[in-house]
């Protein structure tokens, strides 16, 4: 299938922006001599194409007569090659050579990769090498520049596109070869003077190249480029190419190079600058994102109107800094005004900027003004400038006032030393003499037979919207920079456009699913203008930002949005009758809905507007001739275009407009008409120049007068009449003026554009009187603060209503000034502020930002862009830093000073808040720091640190320290001593008492071969060679490096240990098949492998033991990574002994063990990857365990979000509980991160323990969710080694684009390099230099016995059993996991969205009155426990494992006890008491298997009517799979079905995905557990990595278990089958025991894994073994209904109420008041009136009936709102409601905000409901407690009998209650790119637009004022779960007994009929459930029971 979408992208952007491929042109030619054929193809042999197959496209593809030929038949032929065998070595200097007749000119692409997986075949943007193709034969060289793809295995050649009007032809290919060129000598330096010759560069295309008079002269062809000589440079030391040139045409030009980690060529753009002089040009490549080292080519490209150029280069150098002398060049000269008339005054403007870089110094400018003219107040002509640096621009301004009409000539004389002149000519207009006006005067309209609408970009409402257009003084609108969305700017435009004949505005439209942007011009402009009856508009929605813009949900609220807004206007346009809605991307409709479903959305759209009434809505597509056929396929009605201003041009970005206006005609419109698919509404262009948006890279089309504009149109009118398409055109733009395409009148060419307009289409009228506001006496309604930088470097927002020049740019509301901070909200997903200012970048270091943000996600990004007045914002030239988002103020300081594009005078800031809509900013103050004077704090302190730790062992500390301070005195007194301080820094720390040692051991690897798997993978993944590394070892006192060992065959070498005598080594290096580990001694010799190679296994980073022993990573687990599906390996940690024998595994996890290392006590760290149900980007804990794999436990990052991942733990010396290691996140860098310190003796969760994070000393630690954590923050850290706490020795990264070397790194924010080298990287420092060997632990393992015996002290000890009452335990359920294996593994095999892995259940053990157990458990398995209550269902579960060693006996606390708590000694306890061994449950140890453990129960209790036959119940199909024997399964996910391996894949059956989140690929289940998994709540994947509150997910959380509890149609359990329902739900809901049910697993790896396991101690149990159990075979029944037939509803003269009555009845006395709980938050209370009712609901469930009188004495007062999560923690601080983890709205998840200040309080038991309310009694002394469940009912139904207060059971709820809807049933998104697809059971007919609960109060209330009696949040009541009929004097109401408690109303996780006014549920009063809180009552009758102070009523 061919790539139609990329391609067509790729020709435009890449062609216009991207560089082409490097192509010769050659004559006949042969290989030249010393080139190699690397590989060849003749075609000499007829019929054989050898290898080559036509791919599409193409037709008569065949070979004879020695070449091989083909027709083109469309508009994207390809020829594909087979994969090659073997791959083709990809080098940077190869070429691919073709000869190749072509009948006409085009363009052609060679693709190339390395892979064959992907979408293409591996064929992607990136890997492809275009070039320009000739008419007839012509041979062709390209040089693709493919080496970073290591290897070629397939190519691609695609020939010219063939357009719908050309006819069919033939192409001819003698040969295609890959040649390898030869060398020319080693590489030069990066820098060329051409004073004595060329220097060794060529040109390369048409041309002539020669020296003459010291410079490189030549002529340049458009195409042609000069190639410099051979080349290795370090990018990341040079940031600049700079050289001196002139050229005779102005036009653009291209810096290109190619990098030899890079694919292809890149290139940055700049603009020529024409004349006789020489030009200095500083191109800062720095900033470009693929400037990488080594650059090993480098070429320049001129263009110039498709004109030849002649240039003269003096001399080219790359560099670190700008180079060349002085070169001041006049930017712009012109008059201000965009119509200036006679007698007026006018400003004259000079920009003035140095490019060279040296300083300017000295400018003078005088302006001199013809007869006539004067400047005004007689002011002086002359402005002095003292000193411009490079980069800086200064603006000249002189006001003059002209009596002359028509072209004056200024002049402008500048002396910098040398004298230059320039000359402007400005036409000067007649002074009109206009009477003043008080509003834009009527208009007078023309038009003729066409309609004629153009464009209009709705991009002006800020004024930093103009900043760019600034630059482009022409581009100014008569209008000046005006405030767009005003109804007078509105109506100028109105009044301009159909007095020229324009008919209709097209608005630009921007929604992205609800969200709304840029609607100011048309909603508070047109809509607004006095004159709007006189224009039409209609809407181009513009969706071109990315997936997601579209989405089957969405399209009918847009489409009713549309109708409701805009269709029904009036002045909608429409095409007869029909109202015209433009696409703008096509493509983004596709690609998120699909063909089928965007044609069903069109006729969704169709369908509404013609119901509607407003007409059948016409909806063009922008299409060209490619897609038609698709466009018509998607059931679009017309094709149109926006604007295409490439069209038929090609490698060229400075083009004539005519050019390309003629190319409309042959290449769009006439293709478009002459297919026939569908009408042609004709798009015309008024000009591209995109170059404030897109700065030097940008398309120009040169000249687009009205002249050529006017031809344009006249071509659109004659295509329309000959071809017969519609009379209506769309004209891009009226005012696009960051694209260059526009007709609004401007100063360039005034009313030019509209009079072509007007002329071509409506001729017979008289031209209008062409004028601007000021001249009918109107101010301009403009931006006027566009040039009025704000002086200042700190901004404190202390004045109310003064922003301090901080303006919002884009996507922010409500912004104000007050109490000191600058505060927002966002209205999009990209907000950002706006500052100008002027300043000198040189002189700060940063800048500080303290700000609060709190938002739906936990954290965000804050990004601070800078803008020069030659440049605007870009990507390159910014900042950025993370922000929690909980509201907290914080200061964040982003580094400035290394940023290479941080030079010049800095013109602007714009600041960046965030990504998220409806976010709360604060913004406290902005301060820039100053460079130096941090430098200067940090010094002191770790010279004082220094001093006071070692003392006379540091002698020379008073010294340092009274230098320093001599230098901190020059440097107040503005001295430079930045060199001096820079001495004295290395000098002091240096002389560091800590580095006792002369000699490091290091690695050295080549620059950027990092040689780091991505941290979901091990070593396994890696290339094993093509590594230039070396073990070496450095004197850091005199500098010298010496080799140690270096690999053979371009072999890896790392992963060191140096053994604590300091004579050998251990290390990784692979064999070529496998990874394993080598032993030598540090002299060099003794080199000898340790580990012993197996097939298929890896070992790797070990680490020696104190015993002798040795522990590493390695495969041999045969586990894999489950969140990539199987596709990685993963693997453990095994010791073995020195000479390699003894292997054994150690540790039996899920995923990646990584980084083995020896604390001082002899135990092992190590690093665990741990998500066997919580999100698997977070949690990695830090484990240890005894070197024989005893006492394995966490002491670090239990239940933590933060940090990600702590890579490379190592112990402090000396220090018993603290560590250094890398903090890193999932995604992003490889193992790299921040260097913290740990102390886990101080904290061991999140941030607790984290005491320092190094060069980040001034910022807090705080716990940030986040996947890729550490992606902004520099300097980037690995391998640390600890000298101290204060002091490290660390491999560090100090920016992007620089090299890892070794530093000194110290506590205070000091580092100092000790290795750092241009052409390579450093890691993995450790000093040479003995170490006290830690102590021998004695082993305690016996692998005679599989077996361990565990002791739990206490279970209800620990946070995990919080508010349990003791007894309630009675048994620990022992589950144990089986892992995954390679190519079999991942969250939708088990189960459906989880669980991660096989479950196997093993038993039960009993726990004793003091809550403890003691107990035998397998060895070397993965156990988890889950507690147990009466019912043998689980109160708290395990998601996570221990493993113990054979023997071992082990003991814990309780239940997730700290881990510095220790346990009782379990030998003296084995000794007095015998272990239990584990209860077997219904049989032997076995995964559980829904179809052979549940099923049975559905054949007993169920099927008999959820038969699949349409019975009462019938609906669910609850039968066995044996009755399905068609059954497929269910889609998996996207990422799921991508990664399964091919053998596993090919025996899935495949489908067509229906969601862009699902693959094509389905995975069998079984149809029962289809039905029934979406009524089970369950733990899932991607769950809350805290530690779960008690029963979170307790069975009697599923609607499954509720149902079945109170009655289900009569079914009656028995024990068992609530045993086996309740043990399901608690192991996560699997539907598999085994990962070989559906597919084998690969390669036997069950078998190899088990060998393993027995040479460790056993058991020797093959899980993948099915045990002999067998089951009663069940007898499907009908179960007996109840036979009591209920009573009807009873008849009450006073029920039900109407919604006025019931009103009516509450307000008779006081009915509303207030209680303040805390300042600033209160309490609104609603009194209910007395009254009588009928309670329950005879159509309801069992347990409501029978219905009945209920009585309500007296008049009670309730919380209007559920109790908000402020409210609550007014009384409970520490209370956080959590997240909704099932839907995630983010990658980073972790779920959906519950627990913001407005929501209702959820997770809260009714005991803690109940102490709420005592507190707030106490508080108020008033009375408060929770409404009876009589008074929650008879609230809620405010009078009604309907099962809900505004309807019945089918009622559209969105208005009034959030329950389980459309909004929740949706997939959003992924997590670390893992989707989870649990069903949630919704009605999804309606839309209430939350997910999970909202903030109280956001839907309609009952007639009493009660918000949210239906959904949000359940709430509790005070009664117990009782039986009907309800009786208050029955002891329901007791507050003395415990029980069960009702809970009512249902929430946002449930369907309506689980929400109605009668609905019951029930759970333990001291159990928090997810989705309940409450609202309070208060027994008060009236005013008078209320203390003065709290009266606050309102009628």
């Amino acid at each position: 299938m061919s790539n139609h979408k990329n391609k067509s992208q790729w020709s435009l952007a890449f062609i216009l922006e991207v560089v082409i491929g490097c192509c010769c042109l050659l004559g006949s030619m042969s290989v030249a001599r010393g080139q190699v054929i690397v590989r060849q193809w003749e075609f000499n042999r007829s019929g054989d194409a050898e290898g080559w197959k036509a791919g599409g496209h193409l037709s008569d593809t065949h070979v004879a007569d020695g070449v091989l030929r083909t027709k083109v038949i469309d508009w994207d032929p390809i020829l594909v090659h087979d994969v090659f065998e073997p791959p083709l070595p990809a080098t940077a200097t190869q070429v691919i050579e073709i000869r190749l007749f072509a009948p006409h000119a085009g363009q052609a692409e060679f693709f190339w990769t390395n892979t064959t997986e992907g979408q293409y075949g591996g064929f992607a943007p990136g890997k492809e090498t275009p070039f320009a193709v000739k008419p007839g034969w012509n041979t062709y060289r390209v040089q693709p520049f493919w080496q970073a793809e290591g290897k070629i295995v397939r190519l691609r050649f695609d020939l010219p596109s063939r357009t719908a009007n050309e006819e069919p032809s033939e192409y001819q290919i003698d040969y295609i070869r890959i040649l390898e060129l030869a060398g020319e000598g080693p590489p030069g330096p990066a820098e060329w003077d051409f004073a004595q010759g060329l220097a060794g560069w060529q040109l390369e295309g048409d041309g002539k190249l020669w020296w003459e008079n010291g410079c490189l002269n030549a002529e340049v062809q458009p195409g042609a480029r000069l190639v410099a000589p051979p080349i290795q440079a370090d990018a990341d030391q040079l940031a600049f190419v700079a050289m001196e040139m002139a050229v005779d045409q102005p036009g653009s030009a291209r810096l290109i190079w190619a990098s030899g980690k890079v694919n292809g060529q890149q290139s940055t753009g700049f603009t020529l600058r024409a004349g006789e002089r020489f030009a200095v040009y500083n191109l800062p490549v720095a900033g470009t994102s693929n400037w990488k080292t080594p650059v090993i080519y480098l070429a320049l490209e001129l263009t110039s109107n498709h004109r030849p150029v002649r240039l003269r280069l003096k001399w080219l150098k790359l560099s670190e800094e700008p180079g060349g002398p002085p070169d001041l060049e006049l930017e712009r000269f012109f008059v201000k005004d965009a119509l200036p008339r006679v007698d007026k005054v006018c400003n004259v403007v000079a920009h003035v900027t140095n490019r060279g870089g040296e300083p300017v110094r000295d400018v003078r400018a005088e302006l001199i003004l013809p007869d006539g003219a004067e400047f005004v107040d007689s002011a002086s002509p002359l402005r002095h400038l003292a000193e411009l640096e490079f980069g800086e621009t200064e603006a000249l301004v002189w006001k003059i006032k002209n009596r002359r009409v028509g072209p004056v000539s200024l002049r402008l004389r500048i002396v910098s030393p040398e004298l230059e002149e320039y000359e402007r000519q400005e036409e000067f207009l007649p002074d009109l003499r206009l009477p003043r006006e008080d509003y834009v005067p009527e208009p007078k309209p023309v038009r003729g037979p066409f309609e004629v609408g153009v464009y209009y970009f709705p991009g002006w409402g800020r004024p930093s919207s103009w900043q760019p257009i600034e630059r482009f003084p022409e581009r100014r609108p008569v209008l000046g920079f005006y405030r767009e969305g005003l109804p007078e700017i509105a109506d100028w435009h109105i009044k301009w456009a159909v007095e020229h004949g324009i008919t209709f505005f097209c608005y630009d439209w921007y929604w992205r699913q609800g969200e709304r942007r840029l609607e100011h011009a048309l909603h508070d402009g047109f809509f607004q203008a006095r004159y709007r009856h006189l224009m039409k508009f209609c809407l181009l929605w513009a969706n071109h930002f990315g997936p997601g813009e579209h989405s089957a949900e969405d399209n009918e609220r847009v489409c009713k949005y549309w109708i409701d807004n805009y269709f029904r206007r009036p002045e909608y346009f429409k095409v007869e009758g029909r109202p015209l809605l433009v696409i703008f991307s096509v493509h983004s409709m596709q690609r998120d809905l699909g063909i089928e479903g965007t044609r069903k959305a069109i006729e969704l759209w169709h369908r509404m507007t013609e119901e509607a009434g407003v007409g059948k809505i016409l909806v063009a597509g922008c299409g060209t001739p490619a897609n038609l056929k698709q466009m018509k396929e998607m059931g679009f009605d017309a094709v149109t275009g926006y604007n295409w201003p490439s069209c038929g041009i090609q490698d060229r970005n400075w083009v004539p407009f005519s050019e390309v206006a003629a190319n409309y005609d042959a290449l769009w419109w006439r293709p478009l008409a002459e297919a026939g698919a569908m009408p042609v509404i004709t798009p015309v262009s008024a000009g591209w120049d995109s170059r404030p948006w897109h700065g030097d890279r940008a398309l120009v089309l040169t000249d687009c007068t009205p002249q050529a504009f006017q031809q344009h149109l006249e071509d659109a009118k004659r295509f329309i009449e000959e071809t017969g398409q519609p009379r209506v055109l769309l004209i891009e733009a009226w005012n696009e003026f960051g694209e260059g395409s526009y007709c609004e009148p401007h100063k360039q060419y005034g009313f030019g554009h509209l009079e072509a307009i007007r002329k071509v289409f409506a001729p017979d009228s008289q031209p209008p009187l062409h004028y601007g506001p000021e001249d009918v006496g109107r101010p301009l309604l403009e931006f006027r603060d566009l040039e009025k930088p704000v002086s200042r470097t700190q901004w404190n927002f202390d004045t109310p209503d003064q922003d301090e020049g901080w303006k919002p740019l884009m996507g922010l509301t409500d912004v104000t000034v007050a109490n000191g901070v600058l505060a927002a909200r966002t209205i999009s997903g990209d907000p950002a502020f706006h500052c100008s200012t002027k300043l000198r970048a040189k002189d700060f270091a940063g800048i500080e930002i303290t700000i609060a943000m709190r938002s739906s996600k936990p954290t965000d990004i804050v990004q601070l862009f800078w803008a020069t007045l030659s440049n605007t914002y870009r990507e390159e030239a910014s900042v950025r830093t993370t922000v929690v988002c909980d509201g907290k103020m914080r200061t964040y300081r982003l580094d400035l000073a290394g940023h290479p594009l941080w030079r010049g005078v800095i013109t602007g800031f714009r600041l960046d808040v965030g990504s998220q809509p409806d976010a709360e900013i604060k913004i406290d103050s902005i301060r820039l720091i100053r460079s130096a004077s941090e430098a200067f704090e940090n010094l002191r302190r770790a010279i004082d640190d220094l001093i006071a730790t070692f003392g006379a062992s540091y002698p020379e500390g008073q010294e340092f320290r009274r230098r320093l301070d001599e230098l901190e005195q020059l440097h107040r007194k503005g001295q430079p001593v930045e060199k001096a301080l820079s001495e004295l820094q290395r000098k002091a720390l240096l002389a560091n008492p800590l580095l006792d040692f002369d000699r490091l051991l290091v690695l050295k690897r080549k620059r950027g071969q990092l040689g780091l798997p991505t941290n979901h993978q091990c070593n396994s993944c890696l290339d094993q060679t093509g590594y230039d590394n070396e073990l070496a070892i450095f004197s850091w006192r005199d500098g010298t490096l010496k080799t140690l060992y270096r690999p053979p065959q371009g072999f890896y070498v790392g992963e060191v240990d140096l053994h604590w005598d300091a004579d050998r080594l251990l290390f990784t290096m692979p064999t070529g098949q496998t990874w394993q580990i080598y032993e030598m001694r540090l002299d060099g010799t003794g080199l000898r492998r340790v580990s012993r190679e197996e097939p298929g296994v890896d070992n790797f980073d070990a680490c020696y033991l104190p015993d002798g022993g040795i522990a590493y990573a390695s495969t041999a687990a045969f586990t894999a990574v489950p969140c990539w599906h199987g596709r990685e390996r993963a693997c453990a940690i095994f010791r073995m002994e020195a000479d390699g024998s003894g292997v054994r595994q150690l540790c039996f996890d899920q995923d990646l063990d990584l980084h083995p290392a020896v604390l001082p006590n002899g135990q092992i760290i190590f690093s665990r990857w741990d998500y066997t149900g919580i999100m698997h980007i977070y949690l990695r804990p830090l484990m240890v365990m005894n070197p024989d794999g005893t006492q394995q436990r966490a002491i670090y990052g239990s239940n933590s979000y933060y940090p990600n991942a702590l890579y490379f733990p190592r112990a402090v010396p000396g220090q018993a509980s603290k560590l250094v290691a890398i903090l890193s996140g999932y995604h992003g860098v490889n193992r790299a991160g921040d260097l913290v310190l740990l102390d886990y003796g101080r904290g061991w969760h999140e941030a607790k323990g984290i005491v320092h994070r190094f060069m980040h000393g001034r910022e807090p630690i705080e716990p940030i969710i986040r996947d890729d954590l550490v992606g902004p923050n520099w300097p980037k850290f690995l391998h640390p080694y600890p000298l101290s706490e204060n002091y490290v020795l660390v491999s560090a990264q100090l920016h992007q684009k620089g090299g890892w070397g070794i530093y000194l790194v110290d506590r205070f924010d000091n580092m100092i390099p000790i290795l750092v080298d241009e052409q390579y990287d450093f890691f993995e420092p450790i000093p040479i230099r003995k170490q006290p060997r830690p102590p021998v632990i004695p082993p305690r393992v016996d692998l005679s016995d599989p077996t361990a015996v565990v002791f739990l002290q206490d279970v209800y000890r620990g946070p995990g059993l919080k508010g349990v009452p003791r007894g309630t335990i009675k048994n620990l359920r022992i589950v144990a996991y089986h892992w995954g294996f390679p190519g079999m593994a991942g969250p939708d095999k088990v189960g459906r969205a989880g669980p991660w892995d096989v479950m196997r259940i093993l038993g039960t053990v009993p726990v004793e009155e003091d809550g403890s157990a003691l107990f035998r458990i397998p060895a070397n398995t993965p156990i988890a426990i889950q507690a147990l209550d009466e019912n043998g269902a689980a109160v708290q579960i395990m998601r996570s494992w221990y493993t113990a060693m054979p023997g071992e006996q082990t003991s814990c606390i309780g239940c997730h006890e700290p881990p510095t708590e220790a346990p009782q000694q379990l030998t003296r306890l084995v000794g007095m008491r015998e272990p239990v061994d584990i209860k077997p449950w219904y049989g032997p140890p076995r995964g559980f298997d829904f179809e052979r453990e549940i099923q049975p129960v559905l054949d007993k209790y169920c099927v008999g009517c959820h038969d699949g036959q349409g019975n009462d119940g019938g609906r669910l199909d609850l039968r066995a799979l044996r009755f399905h024997p068609d059954y497929q399964g269910l889609p998996l996910s996207q990422l799921g079905a991508s990664r399964l391996w091919p053998e596993v894949a090919a025996l899935l059956p495949s489908c067509e995905p229906p969601h862009r989140l699902l693959g094509n690929k389905r995975y069998p289940y079984t149809p029962a557990y289809e039905a029934l998994i979406p009524f089970v709540r369950r733990v899932n994947i991607e769950d809350d990595v805290y530690l779960l509150n008690p029963c979170e997910y307790s069975a009697d959380t599923s609607e499954l278990i509720q149902m079945l509890k109170k009655g289900h149609y009569g079914v009656e359990l028995d024990p068992e089958a609530w045993d086996r329902l309740q043990t399901w739900i608690d192991l996560n809901g699997p539907c598999h025991g085994r990962w070989g049910v559906v597919c084998p697993v690969p390669q036997e790896a069950n078998k190899k894994r088990l060998a393993i396991l027995k040479q460790s101690g056993g058991p020797d149990i093959d899980p993948e073994e099915l045990p002999d159990i067998r089951f009663d075979s069940q007898v499907a029944k009908i179960p007996e209904r109840t036979t009591r037939e209920r009573p009807p509803r009873p008849q009450l003269d006073t029920f039900p109420l109407s919604p006025d009555a019931a009103l009516a009845r509450q307000q008779e006395r006081p009915w509303t008041m207030t209680i303040t709980v805390s300042p600033g938050i209160d309490l609104e209370l609603v009194r209910i009136p007395s009254g009588r009712f009928v309670m329950g609901d005879p159509s309801g469930d069992d347990d409501e009936n029978p219905a009945c009188v209920v009585s309500v004495e007296k008049d009670f007062w309730i919380s209007r709102y559920e109790i908000t999560n402020e409210q609550y923690r007014c009384f409970d601080p520490a209370h956080d409601s959590r997240v909704f983890t099932k839907r995630s709205i983010n990658v980073n998840g972790p779920g959906v905000a519950m627990n913001e200040a407005k929501q209702p309080v959820v997770r809260v038991s009714w005991e803690e409901a109940m102490s709420f309310c005592r507190w707030l009694s106490e508080r108020t002394h008033l009375r408060f407690r929770l409404p009876t469940e009589a008074e929650w009912e008879y609230a809620c139904r405010a009078g009604t009998a309907t099962a809900f207060f505004f309807g019945d059971r089918d009622s559209d709820f969105s208005q009034y209650a959030n329950l389980a809807d459309a909004a929740i049933e949706r997939i959003y998104t992924t997590t670390g790119g893992v989707v989870v697809l649990q069903p949630i059971p919704a009605d999804t007919r309606w839309d209430d637009g939350a997910i999970a609960t909202k903030q109280v109060g956001s839907y309609r209330p009952n007639a009493w004022g009660l918000y949210d009696m239906h959904g949000n949040a359940a709430e509790w009541t005070l009664s117990l779960y009782r039986p009907y009929p309800y009786r208050e004097d029955d002891g329901r109401n007791d507050l003395t007994v415990s029980g069960f408690r009702v809970v009512r109303g249902g929430s946002f996780y449930d369907r309506p009929q689980r929400a109605r006014s009668a609905f019951r549920l029930f759970y333990r009063q001291w159990q928090r459930v997810h989705n309940v809180g409450f609202r309070v009552v208060c027994q008060i009758q009236d005013q008078s029971d209320l203390p003065v102070a709290l009266r606050s009523l309102s009628q």
